[in-house]
């Protein structure tokens, strides 16, 4: 058995795919490790590579390079079974790299790969579904709506990610409607309109929208932070963004938060439903459930990064 094998697993829409020859050279370099560079070529099919890739190193310890964004790092967790002899580093090259603001310096020291290859492993959270899992937040309503339009636009914008991202908001905020769920966390219990429902391992989610700045939740306790947004849409959702981006939702009247570690969410109408895990859209299903999995995760992180919560 070999001592580590590194597979890169490259997002080539992220960052337009400019950083994919970086990467080549900076490793072409590396003759003290063993590595395989993988091209992804649609986000669909990124999950289904991991497992190949990992069927063919059975046995082996590995540590996966996720190169891209959030949604490439969903992704990719997606398609691993278990996290025995599997380490998961993220080095960023999307719009937002949500999760990363948890650590000090946010996600500065993992842009660079030297040091990202030479970190080490601490253990996170993971949240793991019916349907799924992710590493940093699900959410449905507004934050799912905001996703969908913009993975409409980005594909065709010649003018960057920004503005399909805003546009996408703009589209959410004003034309999508609450609808009713019913919803069961540990020891909240809600039926009723909602316009947005985010559980978050990370605080941070849709770039720069924290539940509460003085909630940063611990990535490695088994429990997320959750906000709950009672039926506001339109002119009346500006004022709770507003709140949001500045980490007060703990001030709004429309919001329910706390912690959790077990999630029901489904329609009263029955009606299937879309949720965002960590900026990528899934499919739809007419109930999601399931709970936080404590520190099942080992995330690399660059030497001398550490947790912005005391852990």
């Amino acid at each position: 058995m070999r001592d580590l094998i590194h597979l890169f697993f490259v997002n080539s829409y992220a960052g337009k795919g400019r950083f994919s020859t970086q990467i080549r050279e900076y490793l072409s370099t590396r003759t003290d490790i063993e590595y395989y560079i993988v091209h992804t070529r649609d986000s669909e099919s990124v999950s289904e590579l991991v497992r190949f890739m990992l069927s063919i190193f059975e046995g082996e310890k590995i540590r996966i390079y996720s190169c891209g964004g959030s949604g490439t790092l969903c992704r990719i967790l997606n398609g691993i079974e278990s996290f025995e002899n599997i380490e998961i580093a993220f080095y960023p090259k999307g719009l937002t790299n949500d999760f990363l603001k948890i650590f000090k310096g946010n996600d500065e020291k993992f842009k660079n790969l030297e040091a990202l290859i030479d970190g080490k492993p601490k253990m996170v959270d993971l949240i793991r579904t019916n349907h799924g899992v992710c590493i940093n937040s699900l959410s449905v309503g507004l934050d799912s709506l905001h996703t969908e339009k913009y993975n409409k636009l980005k594909y065709t914008s010649i003018i960057g990610r920004s503005v399909p991202y805003t546009l996408g908001l703009i589209n959410a905020v004003f034309f999508g409607k609450p609808a009713e769920y019913e919803i069961e966390l540990d020891s909240f219990k809600f039926r009723g309109k909602c316009t947005q429902i985010v559980l978050t391992n990370g605080g941070l989610f849709g770039g720069n929208m924290w539940v509460d700045t003085d909630m940063s939740p611990n990535p490695a306790d088994g429990k997320c932070a959750y906000v709950v947004f009672d039926a506001v849409h339109g002119l009346a959702m500006i004022p709770q963004i507003n709140l949001m981006t500045h980490g007060n939702v703990i001030r709004s009247k429309k919001a329910h938060i706390g912690y959790t570690s077990k999630i029901r969410i489904k329609r009263t109408d029955g009606k299937p439903f879309a949720m965002s895990f960590d900026g990528e859209l899934q499919e739809k299903h007419t109930e999601w459930n399931g709970q936080v999995v404590a520190s099942c995760v080992p995330f690399v992180v660059p030497k001398g990064v550490e947790f912005k919560c005391q852990i």
